[in-house]
């Protein structure tokens, strides 16, 4: 299965990542600039985009993405018995 993807520069200040939570920032007008549309369903993760409020001045086009689990999926893991 593909996905028809838009992709955001990871270069040139596109994205930040917050060293202590481990949260991405992302800067939403500067995109990837080649032109790959498809990923492969495997590689990828679902988010969701949370825009920052307007007044902090440094935060004015950036979002967060955040991490979800697909509706209808359940992570197994195994329990190891002693």
């Amino acid at each position: 299965m593909l996905f028809y993807c838009d992709w955001f520069d990871p270069k040139h200040r596109g994205i930040r990542v917050n060293p202590k939570y481990g949260d991405v920032d992302i800067h939403m007008h500067r995109r990837y600039g080649s032109f790959d549309p498809f990923i492969i369903a495997y590689n990828v993760r679902q988010v969701y985009y949370v825009w920052y409020s307007t007044s902090p001045i440094d935060k004015c086009d950036w979002c967060v993405a955040v991490k979800m689990k697909p509706k209808g999926h359940t992570e197994s893991k195994m329990l190891k018995i002693m």
